[in-house]
């Protein structure tokens, strides 16, 4: 039916998946409009990852290594080697604020005006950690969740804005602007994906991976789930105008709960869509993760 939020933060995001070693080699274009009275001379950047990178940062000193009963276990970073604005490299002049490396600011050598949009072009690698809080990997499986440079969110009365994107601590929520995600993912031929949005396409590239692609809108976020074993249960519920597909990722020895978890998405969807408004979106996905990688539970 057209845009449903004012789309301030959209994001181009390609990314190949090496399943061996749970790293990504990422590329993303973030399409930003400031929708302050104005100008912005910085755009600061969550790293979330950066929080797995060792034991000194907040996150880590924050939930003291342990998360819903999950301990630590290898570490995850991301790392920025390109940040171009119209050609221009801007990564020389990025620095890192607060206490860890999970905020990046970079400066604009223009200021962005009020209504103005632009167009940032960043390249990243990142590792992912052994799941213990939401993101990471167990086994072959993994929840890829947080996983890119993330811009922060403008807040305050019109002309007084402030940047709202603390460090990543224990008890962050991830608060972000909507928009619109465009997403390809390279990955190995034999695993199962579930993700943000609707899946577009899918190719085999030949060499053992498949090019899948996805688009979803108004959303704050991207998330995914990668697994060879994962098997997918659905339904359909009812709202005014349509039906929405739920979906159900789960383990074969998790198939009993399966119905159960999607008895319990499509009640959810039906009921509070008559208490509150529809669902707007076509699909939800509901990843049941295996019990050894329970950490990764959680993750909206």
């Amino acid at each position: 039916p057209g845009p449903r939020t004012p789309r301030a933060a959209s994001y181009a995001l390609d990314a190949r998946y090496d399943a061996s070693a749970h790293t990504l080699a990422g590329h993303e274009v973030l399409t930003w409009t400031n929708t302050g009275a104005s100008a912005v001379t910085a755009l600061p950047f969550h790293l979330y990852l950066n929080g797995f990178k060792n034991e000194t940062t907040v996150f880590f000193r924050s939930t003291g290594g342990s998360h819903r009963g999950s301990r630590a276990g290898a570490w995850g970073w991301i790392e920025v080697a390109s940040i171009k604005l119209g050609g221009a490299e801007l990564r020389p002049t990025a620095r890192f604020l607060g206490p860890d490396e999970t905020v990046l600011e970079v400066p604009l050598p223009q200021p962005v005006a009020a209504g103005a949009t632009i167009a940032l072009e960043l390249t990243f690698t990142a590792q992912l950690p052994e799941v213990y809080s939401r993101t990471g990997y167990q086994g072959a499986f993994a929840m890829v969740g947080q996983w890119f440079p993330k811009i922060g969110v403008r807040i305050g009365a019109p002309g007084f804005e402030t940047w709202h994107c603390p460090t990543f601590h224990g008890a962050t929520e991830f608060f972000a602007d909507f928009g619109t995600y465009d997403v390809r993912l390279t990955v190995p031929a034999t695993h199962v994906v579930a993700a943000t949005g609707v899946l577009t396409g899918a190719v085999d590239n030949g060499d053992g991976t498949r090019l899948l692609t996805y688009r979803a809108e108004d959303v704050h976020d991207f998330a995914w789930m990668i697994d060879p074993y994962m098997e997918v249960m659905t339904g359909l519920a009812k709202v005014d105008g349509g039906t929405v597909e739920v979906r159900v990722y789960h383990r074969p020895r998790q198939r009993e709960f399966a119905r159960r978890h999607l008895a319990a998405g499509i009640g959810a969807i039906e009921e509070f869509s008559k208490v509150l408004v529809p669902y707007p979106w076509s699909i939800m996905t509901v990843v049941d993760p295996p019990p050894e990688a329970s950490g990764a539970a959680g993750m909206e």
